[in-house]
């Protein structure tokens, strides 16, 4: 099932829901501490282990990771890659508001 959606639309869902997931990867302990765990990679001997790790704590090159990912969605339109882009898109406008105008 192909969904339409303009280029505009999905860029702005997009970048919202990268900004989400990067700071998620970047900021946030998750689910079970995996992000701190994933994070904590950085110091490990394995050298692909530790790249990950390592991009893992910065959250502009996790966002480009993640921004590649989305525009690979674009291409690839389906329920369940838009309902993916939504999810985080949803998420992370939820955390731009909460961070301006809510609690910290």
């Amino acid at each position: 099932m192909v969904i339409d959606i303009s280029p505009v639309t999905w860029l702005v869902l997009s970048a919202i829901a990268a900004h989400r997931v990067a700071e998620l990867f970047v900021l946030d302990d998750g689910p079970f501490e995996i992000f701190i765990e994933l994070r904590g990679w950085s110091v490990h001997p394995n050298p692909i282990l530790k790249t990950i790790g390592s991009a893992l704590t910065c959250v502009h090159c996790t966002g480009i990771y993640v921004s590649a990912l989305f525009a690979v969605f674009y291409f690839v339109q389906n329920v369940y890659t838009v309902g993916i882009i939504l999810l985080f898109a949803i998420a992370g406008l939820q955390s731009i508001v909460s961070g301006k105008l809510g609690r910290t």
